[in-house]
């Protein structure tokens, strides 16, 4: 309801020009690098490389992948960045609660509707659950091992993933990587355990490429993140 349709004009005309009556401010982080935490120009980041809002008690604020400090910050409304997991500077695949866990190179962020963060862990070549309370778990992916092979999340592999998409209440996880999309299935048991998602590739191969099929076997070349999940209009969340 609170849409905005934005529309490239192929023609430049002046009518469609709306850039002076935008606004850019500077909301968090000054420029220079670092992993201080503060309140607007007083926090510094090292490289950021996602971003979504919160839901649930976490609304209002933003989920930031510091990928160079390791780390998953959160700014509040009101300008004040914390970091929500992990250590700066710690690179590691530890599970744990705010800061006794570790990421290796965090790309893109994903929140569902209860607040539950969701991370491309890139370097771990895993997929990360935070809940609202900072515990992280490990849901998808075997730290350290790159690899496409699909089956229980607690034996599935990744290659680098860098894009990270959910439904609203997370039960279908959408993940890029180098030459793949994959999906994170959650089958049922605790949402906190590998073993209650399925990992499949829904598109593309091993090997990168440029191919078009809706039968046989697609081909893509370093994928971006995925666009968020849509909800259908007086449906529940989207199944795929």
């Amino acid at each position: 309801s609170n849409a905005r349709l934005v529309i490239g004009n192929v023609s430049n005309s002046n009518l469609a020009n709306v850039k002076p009556n935008v606004t850019v401010s500077t909301v968090a982080g000054s420029g220079a690098v670092g992993s201080t935490n503060g309140f607007g120009a007083a926090a510094k980041f090292n490289n950021l490389r996602g971003i979504a809002a919160g839901h649930g008690p976490s609304q209002g604020s933003f989920f930031v992948a510091d990928s160079n400090n390791d780390t998953i910050r959160q700014l509040s409304g009101d300008g004040t960045v914390t970091t929500f997991a992990g250590t700066a500077l710690s690179p590691g695949a530890t599970d744990g609660t705010g800061a006794a866990a570790q990421f290796n190179t965090p790309q893109q962020v994903a929140v569902d509707n209860s607040g539950n963060v969701f991370v491309a862990d890139s370097l771990n070549h895993t997929i990360r659950r935070i809940t609202p309370l900072g515990a992280v778990t490990t849901i998808a992916g075997t730290p350290g091992t790159a690899g496409n092979a699909d089956g229980l999340g607690n034996v599935a592999t990744f290659n680098t993933p860098v894009g990270i998409a959910v439904n609203a209440d997370a039960s279908n996880i959408y993940v890029s990587e180098t030459n793949d999309i994959r999906l994170v299935q959650f089958t049922g048991g605790a949402l906190n355990q590998a073993t209650s998602y399925t990992v499949s590739t829904v598109a593309g191969s091993s090997s990168p490429g440029f191919v078009d099929s809706n039968s046989g076997s697609p081909s893509f070349n370093t994928p971006p993140k995925p666009a968020p999940v849509p909800e259908p209009f007086g449906h529940g969340p989207l199944s795929v």
